[in-house]
């Protein structure tokens, strides 16, 4: 009976998001027809017609709102299909369609009025009466700048942020380019409730709203499109990659649980990379360069371009990129015993990426596009230093290790998606193949004498040299298909999908390590078979892993918003989930102290349901609340000799290691407002209750060297994030974001064993070291020598100080060895100037020169700590272009 009523509960869910759905769409058997509706536009200002057209014909449309001025458009009466009806009413105005992908319409200026502009949303229920009168030269529209005009697709529907009842933040290229944001990291610095971390060696980790985890399935949803691209976490070595950023529609940021409509594994939130779409009736470019000097360390540089229009106008279309970067190395590689320099900055990284697609359109109604993305990327060695060889006032940045750490990443996403666009709906199949092969190779020469005999550098033997060969390969077929509603002006909106992934992925991992015998001579007096049981494998390898899982899932999904009286909407909705996994592994050599091998699986059936309401006050004013689950699914562990590592599991309160562990989930709870109070002010703020339950943690096994995951404890986290953008005057606009995330254990965690020993973690221990995000932007548009340009100022505060398990001595997590992290601040500015159709800007990142001691670690004793830092101060002169 109990069974049978949770699963009428779970089934519950799903019913309430989808039966309205089901009795609402016997139009999906109705053709797809270009409608035809009335119009009845007088001659006028481009800036007034053109959102009325919006209303009158159902299109989300975006227009250069600093062009619009001055431009008269000619009377459109009687009935029209829309776009024929849109291309009389732009036809010679010096405004041309940019791209249209058949949910939203981008109207460009000509080649020869092109200037730098604003992207500003033209929706049907988005007037635009309080668009301020253009500057000079107006800032870009971004998540830091004026979220409330840009079009999103965070609800997987055409809408302006303004509108979504949800806390996100987006930047557009020109956004991205404003602020110099190159990489993930950067963008994090400017998104408020979302932290970066560096893990062991190139790995790294993204958490939204203090949901922090770096092992296991991943917190944080990370899209291409619609393609999910995050790995699961085991073993060493491997992490997400992340996409660069050039050439892309926009960066959404959505913070809180998006597991209704982005699956598991985006508890915390989802990051969606947005690329351009090809354009089949306008073409368009962009191109981008930059030099730049790293202080004490190498010189920057890159170079990109872009291009798309139409092949057969109308029909087919294509897009075009490629971009390369090479980042200069910072730190500098010495011989730890004598002192001689092996390379100057050893750090250095390049990335190469390439993109096409090509759309085809047989009718208005029928888009399928065809697409490949290509990226490369190689760091030549690890950014940790060794912090006793290094002096940061100076910007003496040195690593101790023999031997370089390099790491090769490569990645293809092939995707195909297919819209239908039909009478009041629309049919959205994305189908995706994702291919990754990572090669870390990290020294081990100091991590071997570290777990063995407790010194990361013997003197007795400084010719010693170790290290790891590790190879991730991912392999991921994502097929989704979705059906929802088209209508903007239609009471009800509503979306329903099916899903499904198989993603294979294999972690292999030797360490070459000849001169094994002498760290066990050392460090216990025996060979290496009399100390571990197991003598080298080919006389070299110490330690071999083939592991391997095996993750699917099936899903669907529903959500509906409904709106009950003017302004007042009500949405449920839900994901019903079905994942299941198997894990085969076999781990042998004298590291291991011997063999272990098997196999592991599992199985779940997650439900993620959402409710939410939310109060469209006026066009520019609206509060809601929210409440969403989300989860992310189990998996199994690399094994851990358990006889061997018998007193560092003891101290932890194992007996022995698990084989696997299980999926975990959270209740998210948000009330924001999002509202321009006045036409220079637009100001968005949220508040968040978290409760997550069965958090998978690592446990590290110091003595050992080895990890796994278990799920240790539940979790609370409560804070806030406010955005803010002020316009004063015509040429100054101050933007503003502010984050707090207060994230922590709620009970004691105390694993059965010795009575006698410490909690693994105790209630208010954090999850994370930096509650505080806080950013401060201002622009200055003017003209001088004829000349319009700019001056940008960004300055980033990330900190405070919170007690994780590791910093609290209570605990049997406690590193007595690693520091906390160190609270920083960031001032970064730009200067530039428009020369004919090319935006030059002299710019400086870190102006400061701050070296804050960020994520460290030691092989050995407090003499061998490791640590990572901010790119030293950069200078450089950048060039852009774009049509």
């Amino acid at each position: 009976m109990g069974n049978s009523r949770v699963g009428a509960k779970r089934h519950l869910y799903l019913c309430a998001a989808l039966a309205v759905i089901a009795g609402a769409t016997p139009a999906l058997a109705t053709p797809a027809i270009a409608q035809v509706r009335s119009f009845d536009l007088a001659p006028g200002d481009a800036i007034d017609v053109i959102p009325a057209f919006a209303r009158q014909s159902g299109l989300q449309i975006v227009a250069p709102a600093g062009n619009l001025r001055g431009v008269r458009t000619p009377a459109i009466v009687g009935q029209f299909d829309a776009r024929t009806a849109l291309r009389r009413l732009i036809r010679n105005t010096g405004l041309t369609i940019g791209s249209d992908n058949g949910a939203v319409i981008t109207l460009k200026t000509l080649p020869r009025t092109a200037e730098r502009h604003v992207d500003v949303q033209l929706a049907s229920n988005a007037p635009v009466g309080a668009t301020p009168a253009p500057a000079p030269v107006t800032a870009p529209q971004s998540g830091g700048t004026d979220t409330g005009d840009i079009v999103v697709t965070a609800t997987r529907q055409s809408q302006t942020a303004s509108h979504v009842p949800i806390s996100l933040s987006v930047y557009n290229q020109a956004a991205l380019d404003e602020r110099g944001i190159r990489s993930i990291e950067d963008t994090v610095r400017f998104t408020p409730g979302v932290n970066f971390s560096s893990s062991y060696g190139n790995t790294s980790n993204i958490s939204i709203r203090g949901v922090n985890s770096d092992v296991g399935s991943g917190t944080t949803g990370i899209y291409v499109d619609d393609t999910p691209i995050q790995a699961k976490s085991f073993g060493y070595g491997n992490g997400n990659v992340y996409p660069r950023l050039f050439d892309l529609e926009r960066v959404e940021v959505l913070r809180g649980p998006q597991g209704t409509l982005f699956g598991g594994s985006s508890e915390g939130g989802t990051i969606r990379y947005l690329t351009p779409q090809p354009g089949l009736e306008s073409w368009s470019g962009y191109g981008r360069a930059e030099v730049s000097g790293t202080a004490h360390g190498g010189a920057n540089y890159e170079v990109g371009a872009a291009i798309g229009g139409p092949l057969v106008k109308d029909k087919i279309g294509f897009r075009l990129s490629a971009y390369y970067r090479h980042d200069g190395g910072y730190v500098d590689r010495e011989d730890y015993f004598t002192g001689q320099t092996l390379a100057r900055n050893t750090n250095s990284q390049d990335a190469y990426v390439v993109r096409g697609a090509v759309t085809f359109a047989p009718s208005d109604a029928l888009h399928i596009t065809a697409s490949m993305l290509w990226q490369k990327t190689a760091l030549n060695d690890s950014n940790q230093f060794l912090q006793v060889l290094s002096d940061t006032s100076h910007d003496r940045l040195v690593s101790g290790q023999p031997l370089t750490s390099p790491d090769h990443d490569q990645f293809y996403l092939p995707a195909l998606k297919i819209e239908y666009h039909g009478a009041g709906f629309d049919v959205i199949s994305n189908s995706s193949y994702f291919t990754r092969n990572n090669t870390f190779d990290p020294d081990y020469s100091t991590v071997i004498p570290g777990a063995f005999a407790g010194e990361a550098y013997l003197s007795a033997f400084p010719d010693y040299r170790a290290y790891a060969n590790l190879q991730n390969r991912y392999h991921s077929f994502v097929q989704e298909v979705r059906v929802q509603s088209s209508n903007p002006t239609a009471r009800l909106h509503w979306v329903a999908g099916a899903y499904y992934s198989h993603l294979s992925q294999y972690a292999n991992e030797q360490i070459i390590d000849p001169d094994f015998g002498q760290i066990t001579e050392y460090a216990y007096g025996a060979s290496v078979l009399d100390a571990t049981g197991q003598s080298l494998i080919d006389n070299k390898y110490s330690y071999l892993q083939n592991f391997h899982t095996l993750d699917q899932e099936v899903a669907v999904f529903g959500d509906l918003n409904y709106e009950l009286a003017k302004g007042l909407h009500v949405s449920v909705g839900a994901r019903e989930a079905i994942p299941w996994y198997t894990t085969d592994f076999y781990v042998t050599g004298p590291f291991n102290f011997g063999t272990v091998q098997g196999s592991t699986h599992g199985k779940g059936h997650p439900l993620s349901p959402k409710f939410g309401i939310n109060w469209q006050i006026d066009p520019h004013d609206m509060v809601y609340f929210t409440a969403a689950k989300g989860y992310r699914v189990g998996g199994g562990n690399v094994p851990v000799n358990s006889d061997a590592c018998s007193a560092d599991l003891a101290a932890r309160g194992f007996s022995s290691a698990p084989t696997g562990y299980a999926p975990d989930s959270l209740w998210s709870y948000e009330v924001g407002a999002k509202t321009r109070p006045t036409n220079s002010l637009q100001l968005d703020v949220s508040a968040f209750h978290v409760v997550w339950n069965g958090i998978q943690r690592n446990v590290y096994l110091p003595d050992c060297g080895l990890q796994f995951t278990a799920n240790l404890g539940s979790a609370v986290s409560n804070g806030f994030d406010l955005q803010l953008t002020q316009k004063i005057g015509r040429a100054f606009t101050l933007t503003g974001q502010l984050g707090y995330t207060n994230s922590h254990y709620s009970k004691t965690l105390t694993i059965s064993g010795d009575s006698g020993s410490l909690p693994i973690v105790r209630a208010g221990d954090q999850l994370q070291e930096e509650p505080w995000t806080v950013v401060v932007g201002g622009q200055y548009d003017f003209e001088a020598f004829t000349r319009r340009g700019f001056l940008r100022f960004d300055y980033n505060f990330i900190g405070g100080h919170a007690i994780t398990p590791q910093l609290d001595p209570s605990t049997s997590s406690y590193n007595a060895i690693v520091p906390p992290m160190q609270s920083y601040t960031l001032l970064s500015a730009r200067l530039g100037f428009r020369i004919e159709t090319i935006d030059v800007a002299l710019f400086g990142n870190n102006l400061l020169n701050q070296h804050p001691r960020l994520a460290s670690y030691t092989d050995g004793g407090a003499l061998f700590l490791k640590s990572s830092t901010l790119r030293p101060r950069v200078i450089g002169l950048n060039a852009s272009i774009k049509y």
